[in-house]
């Protein structure tokens, strides 16, 4: 499983749209097409129906974002925490 594929898919996700995925994330059409096919056909499964009017999960879509989203998520906090400045050890988020 690719990370950008998950990336993509959660694009298609935000914006309902693959067309407006691909403007979102700056490629082509037919690079989030076929990243979403290549990502169907790891799964076995259909994930996004498209239909003219935008795209909308399947089933195993929406099954899917879940861990999609905290793959992400996990990916990006071991990327930040493993990049950290020589010394530093630790880094402190402050929400508000």
């Amino acid at each position: 499983m690719n990370l950008v594929a998950l990336q993509t898919f959660l694009a298609i996700v935000r914006t309902g749209s693959l067309v407006r995925a691909s403007a979102a994330m700056n490629v082509t059409q037919s690079t989030v097409t076929s990243r979403l096919q290549t990502l169907e056909a790891e799964l076995g499964q259909t994930l996004v129906l498209r239909q003219k009017n935008g795209a909308t999960l399947t089933a195993a879509g929406i099954k899917l974002r879940r861990y999609a989203e905290a793959m992400t998520q996990l990916w990006l906090q071991a990327k930040q925490e493993t990049s950290l400045p020589p010394g530093v050890d630790a880094i402190c988020n402050i929400g508000v």
